[in-house]
C-alpha cells in the first residue's frame, strides 16, 4: 500500500529467503542444483536479450525455495509472486543506478547464491541470498 510496505517487505524476503537458501545449501540434491543453476542461466540470458527478466528473477528465487526440502518455503514464495513481481518492477524503475551496472550486480548476486549452494556452504548462502536482498532495497531505498 506504500513505500514503507515495499520497505517490510524486502526486509521479510531477506530472513525467510536467507535460511530458505541456508537449507537449500545443505539439502539440495543433484537435480535441484541443476536447476538452480539453469533458471540463473535462464535469467542471465533473459536481461542479455533485453527482458526485463522478472518471471525469470522469481523463478530462480523459487528454484532455491524448492531447493531447501522443505515445501512451505516453496509455497511461501509462489503466494508472494504477486507483491514480489511489484516489488522487482518498482525496483528497476526507481534504482538510481544505470541499468547495466544493476543489472550486471544482480547476475554477479544470483552466481554467488548459486556457488554457496553448489559447495553446500549454508552460511555463505545465506550470506550471499541475504546480500542479494539487501541490495535490492539499497537500489530502491539508497544505502
Amino acid at each position: 500500500e506504500n513505500v514503507a510496505d515495499i520497505r517490510a517487505f524486502l526486509e521479510f524476503r531477506c530472513f525467510m529467503e536467507g535460511e530458505a537458501a541456508a537449507r537449500a545449501a545443505l539439502m539440495r540434491t543433484t537435480d535441484q542444483m541443476h536447476h538452480v543453476r539453469l533458471c540463473r542461466e535462464r535469467f542471465d540470458q533473459a536481461l542479455a536479450d533485453g527482458s526485463d527478466a522478472v518471471e525469470e528473477d522469481i523463478t530462480f528465487h523459487d528454484a532455491v525455495a524448492q531447493a531447501c526440502g522443505n515445501r512451505f518455503f516453496s509455497m511461501t514464495m509462489s503466494a508472494l509472486a504477486p507483491q514480489t513481481r511489484f516489488s522487482i518492477g518498482l525496483s528497476r524503475s526507481l534504482a538510481g543506478q544505470p541499468q547495466g551496472t544493476r543489472r550486471a550486480g544482480v547476475c554477479q548476486e544470483h552466481a554467488a547464491v548459486e556457488q554457496a549452494l553448489e559447495q553446500q556452504d549454508a552460511a555463505a548462502a545465506r550470506q550471499a541470498m541475504e546480500a542479494h536482498l539487501h541490495g535490492g532495497i539499497a537500489r530502491l531505498f539508497g544505502h
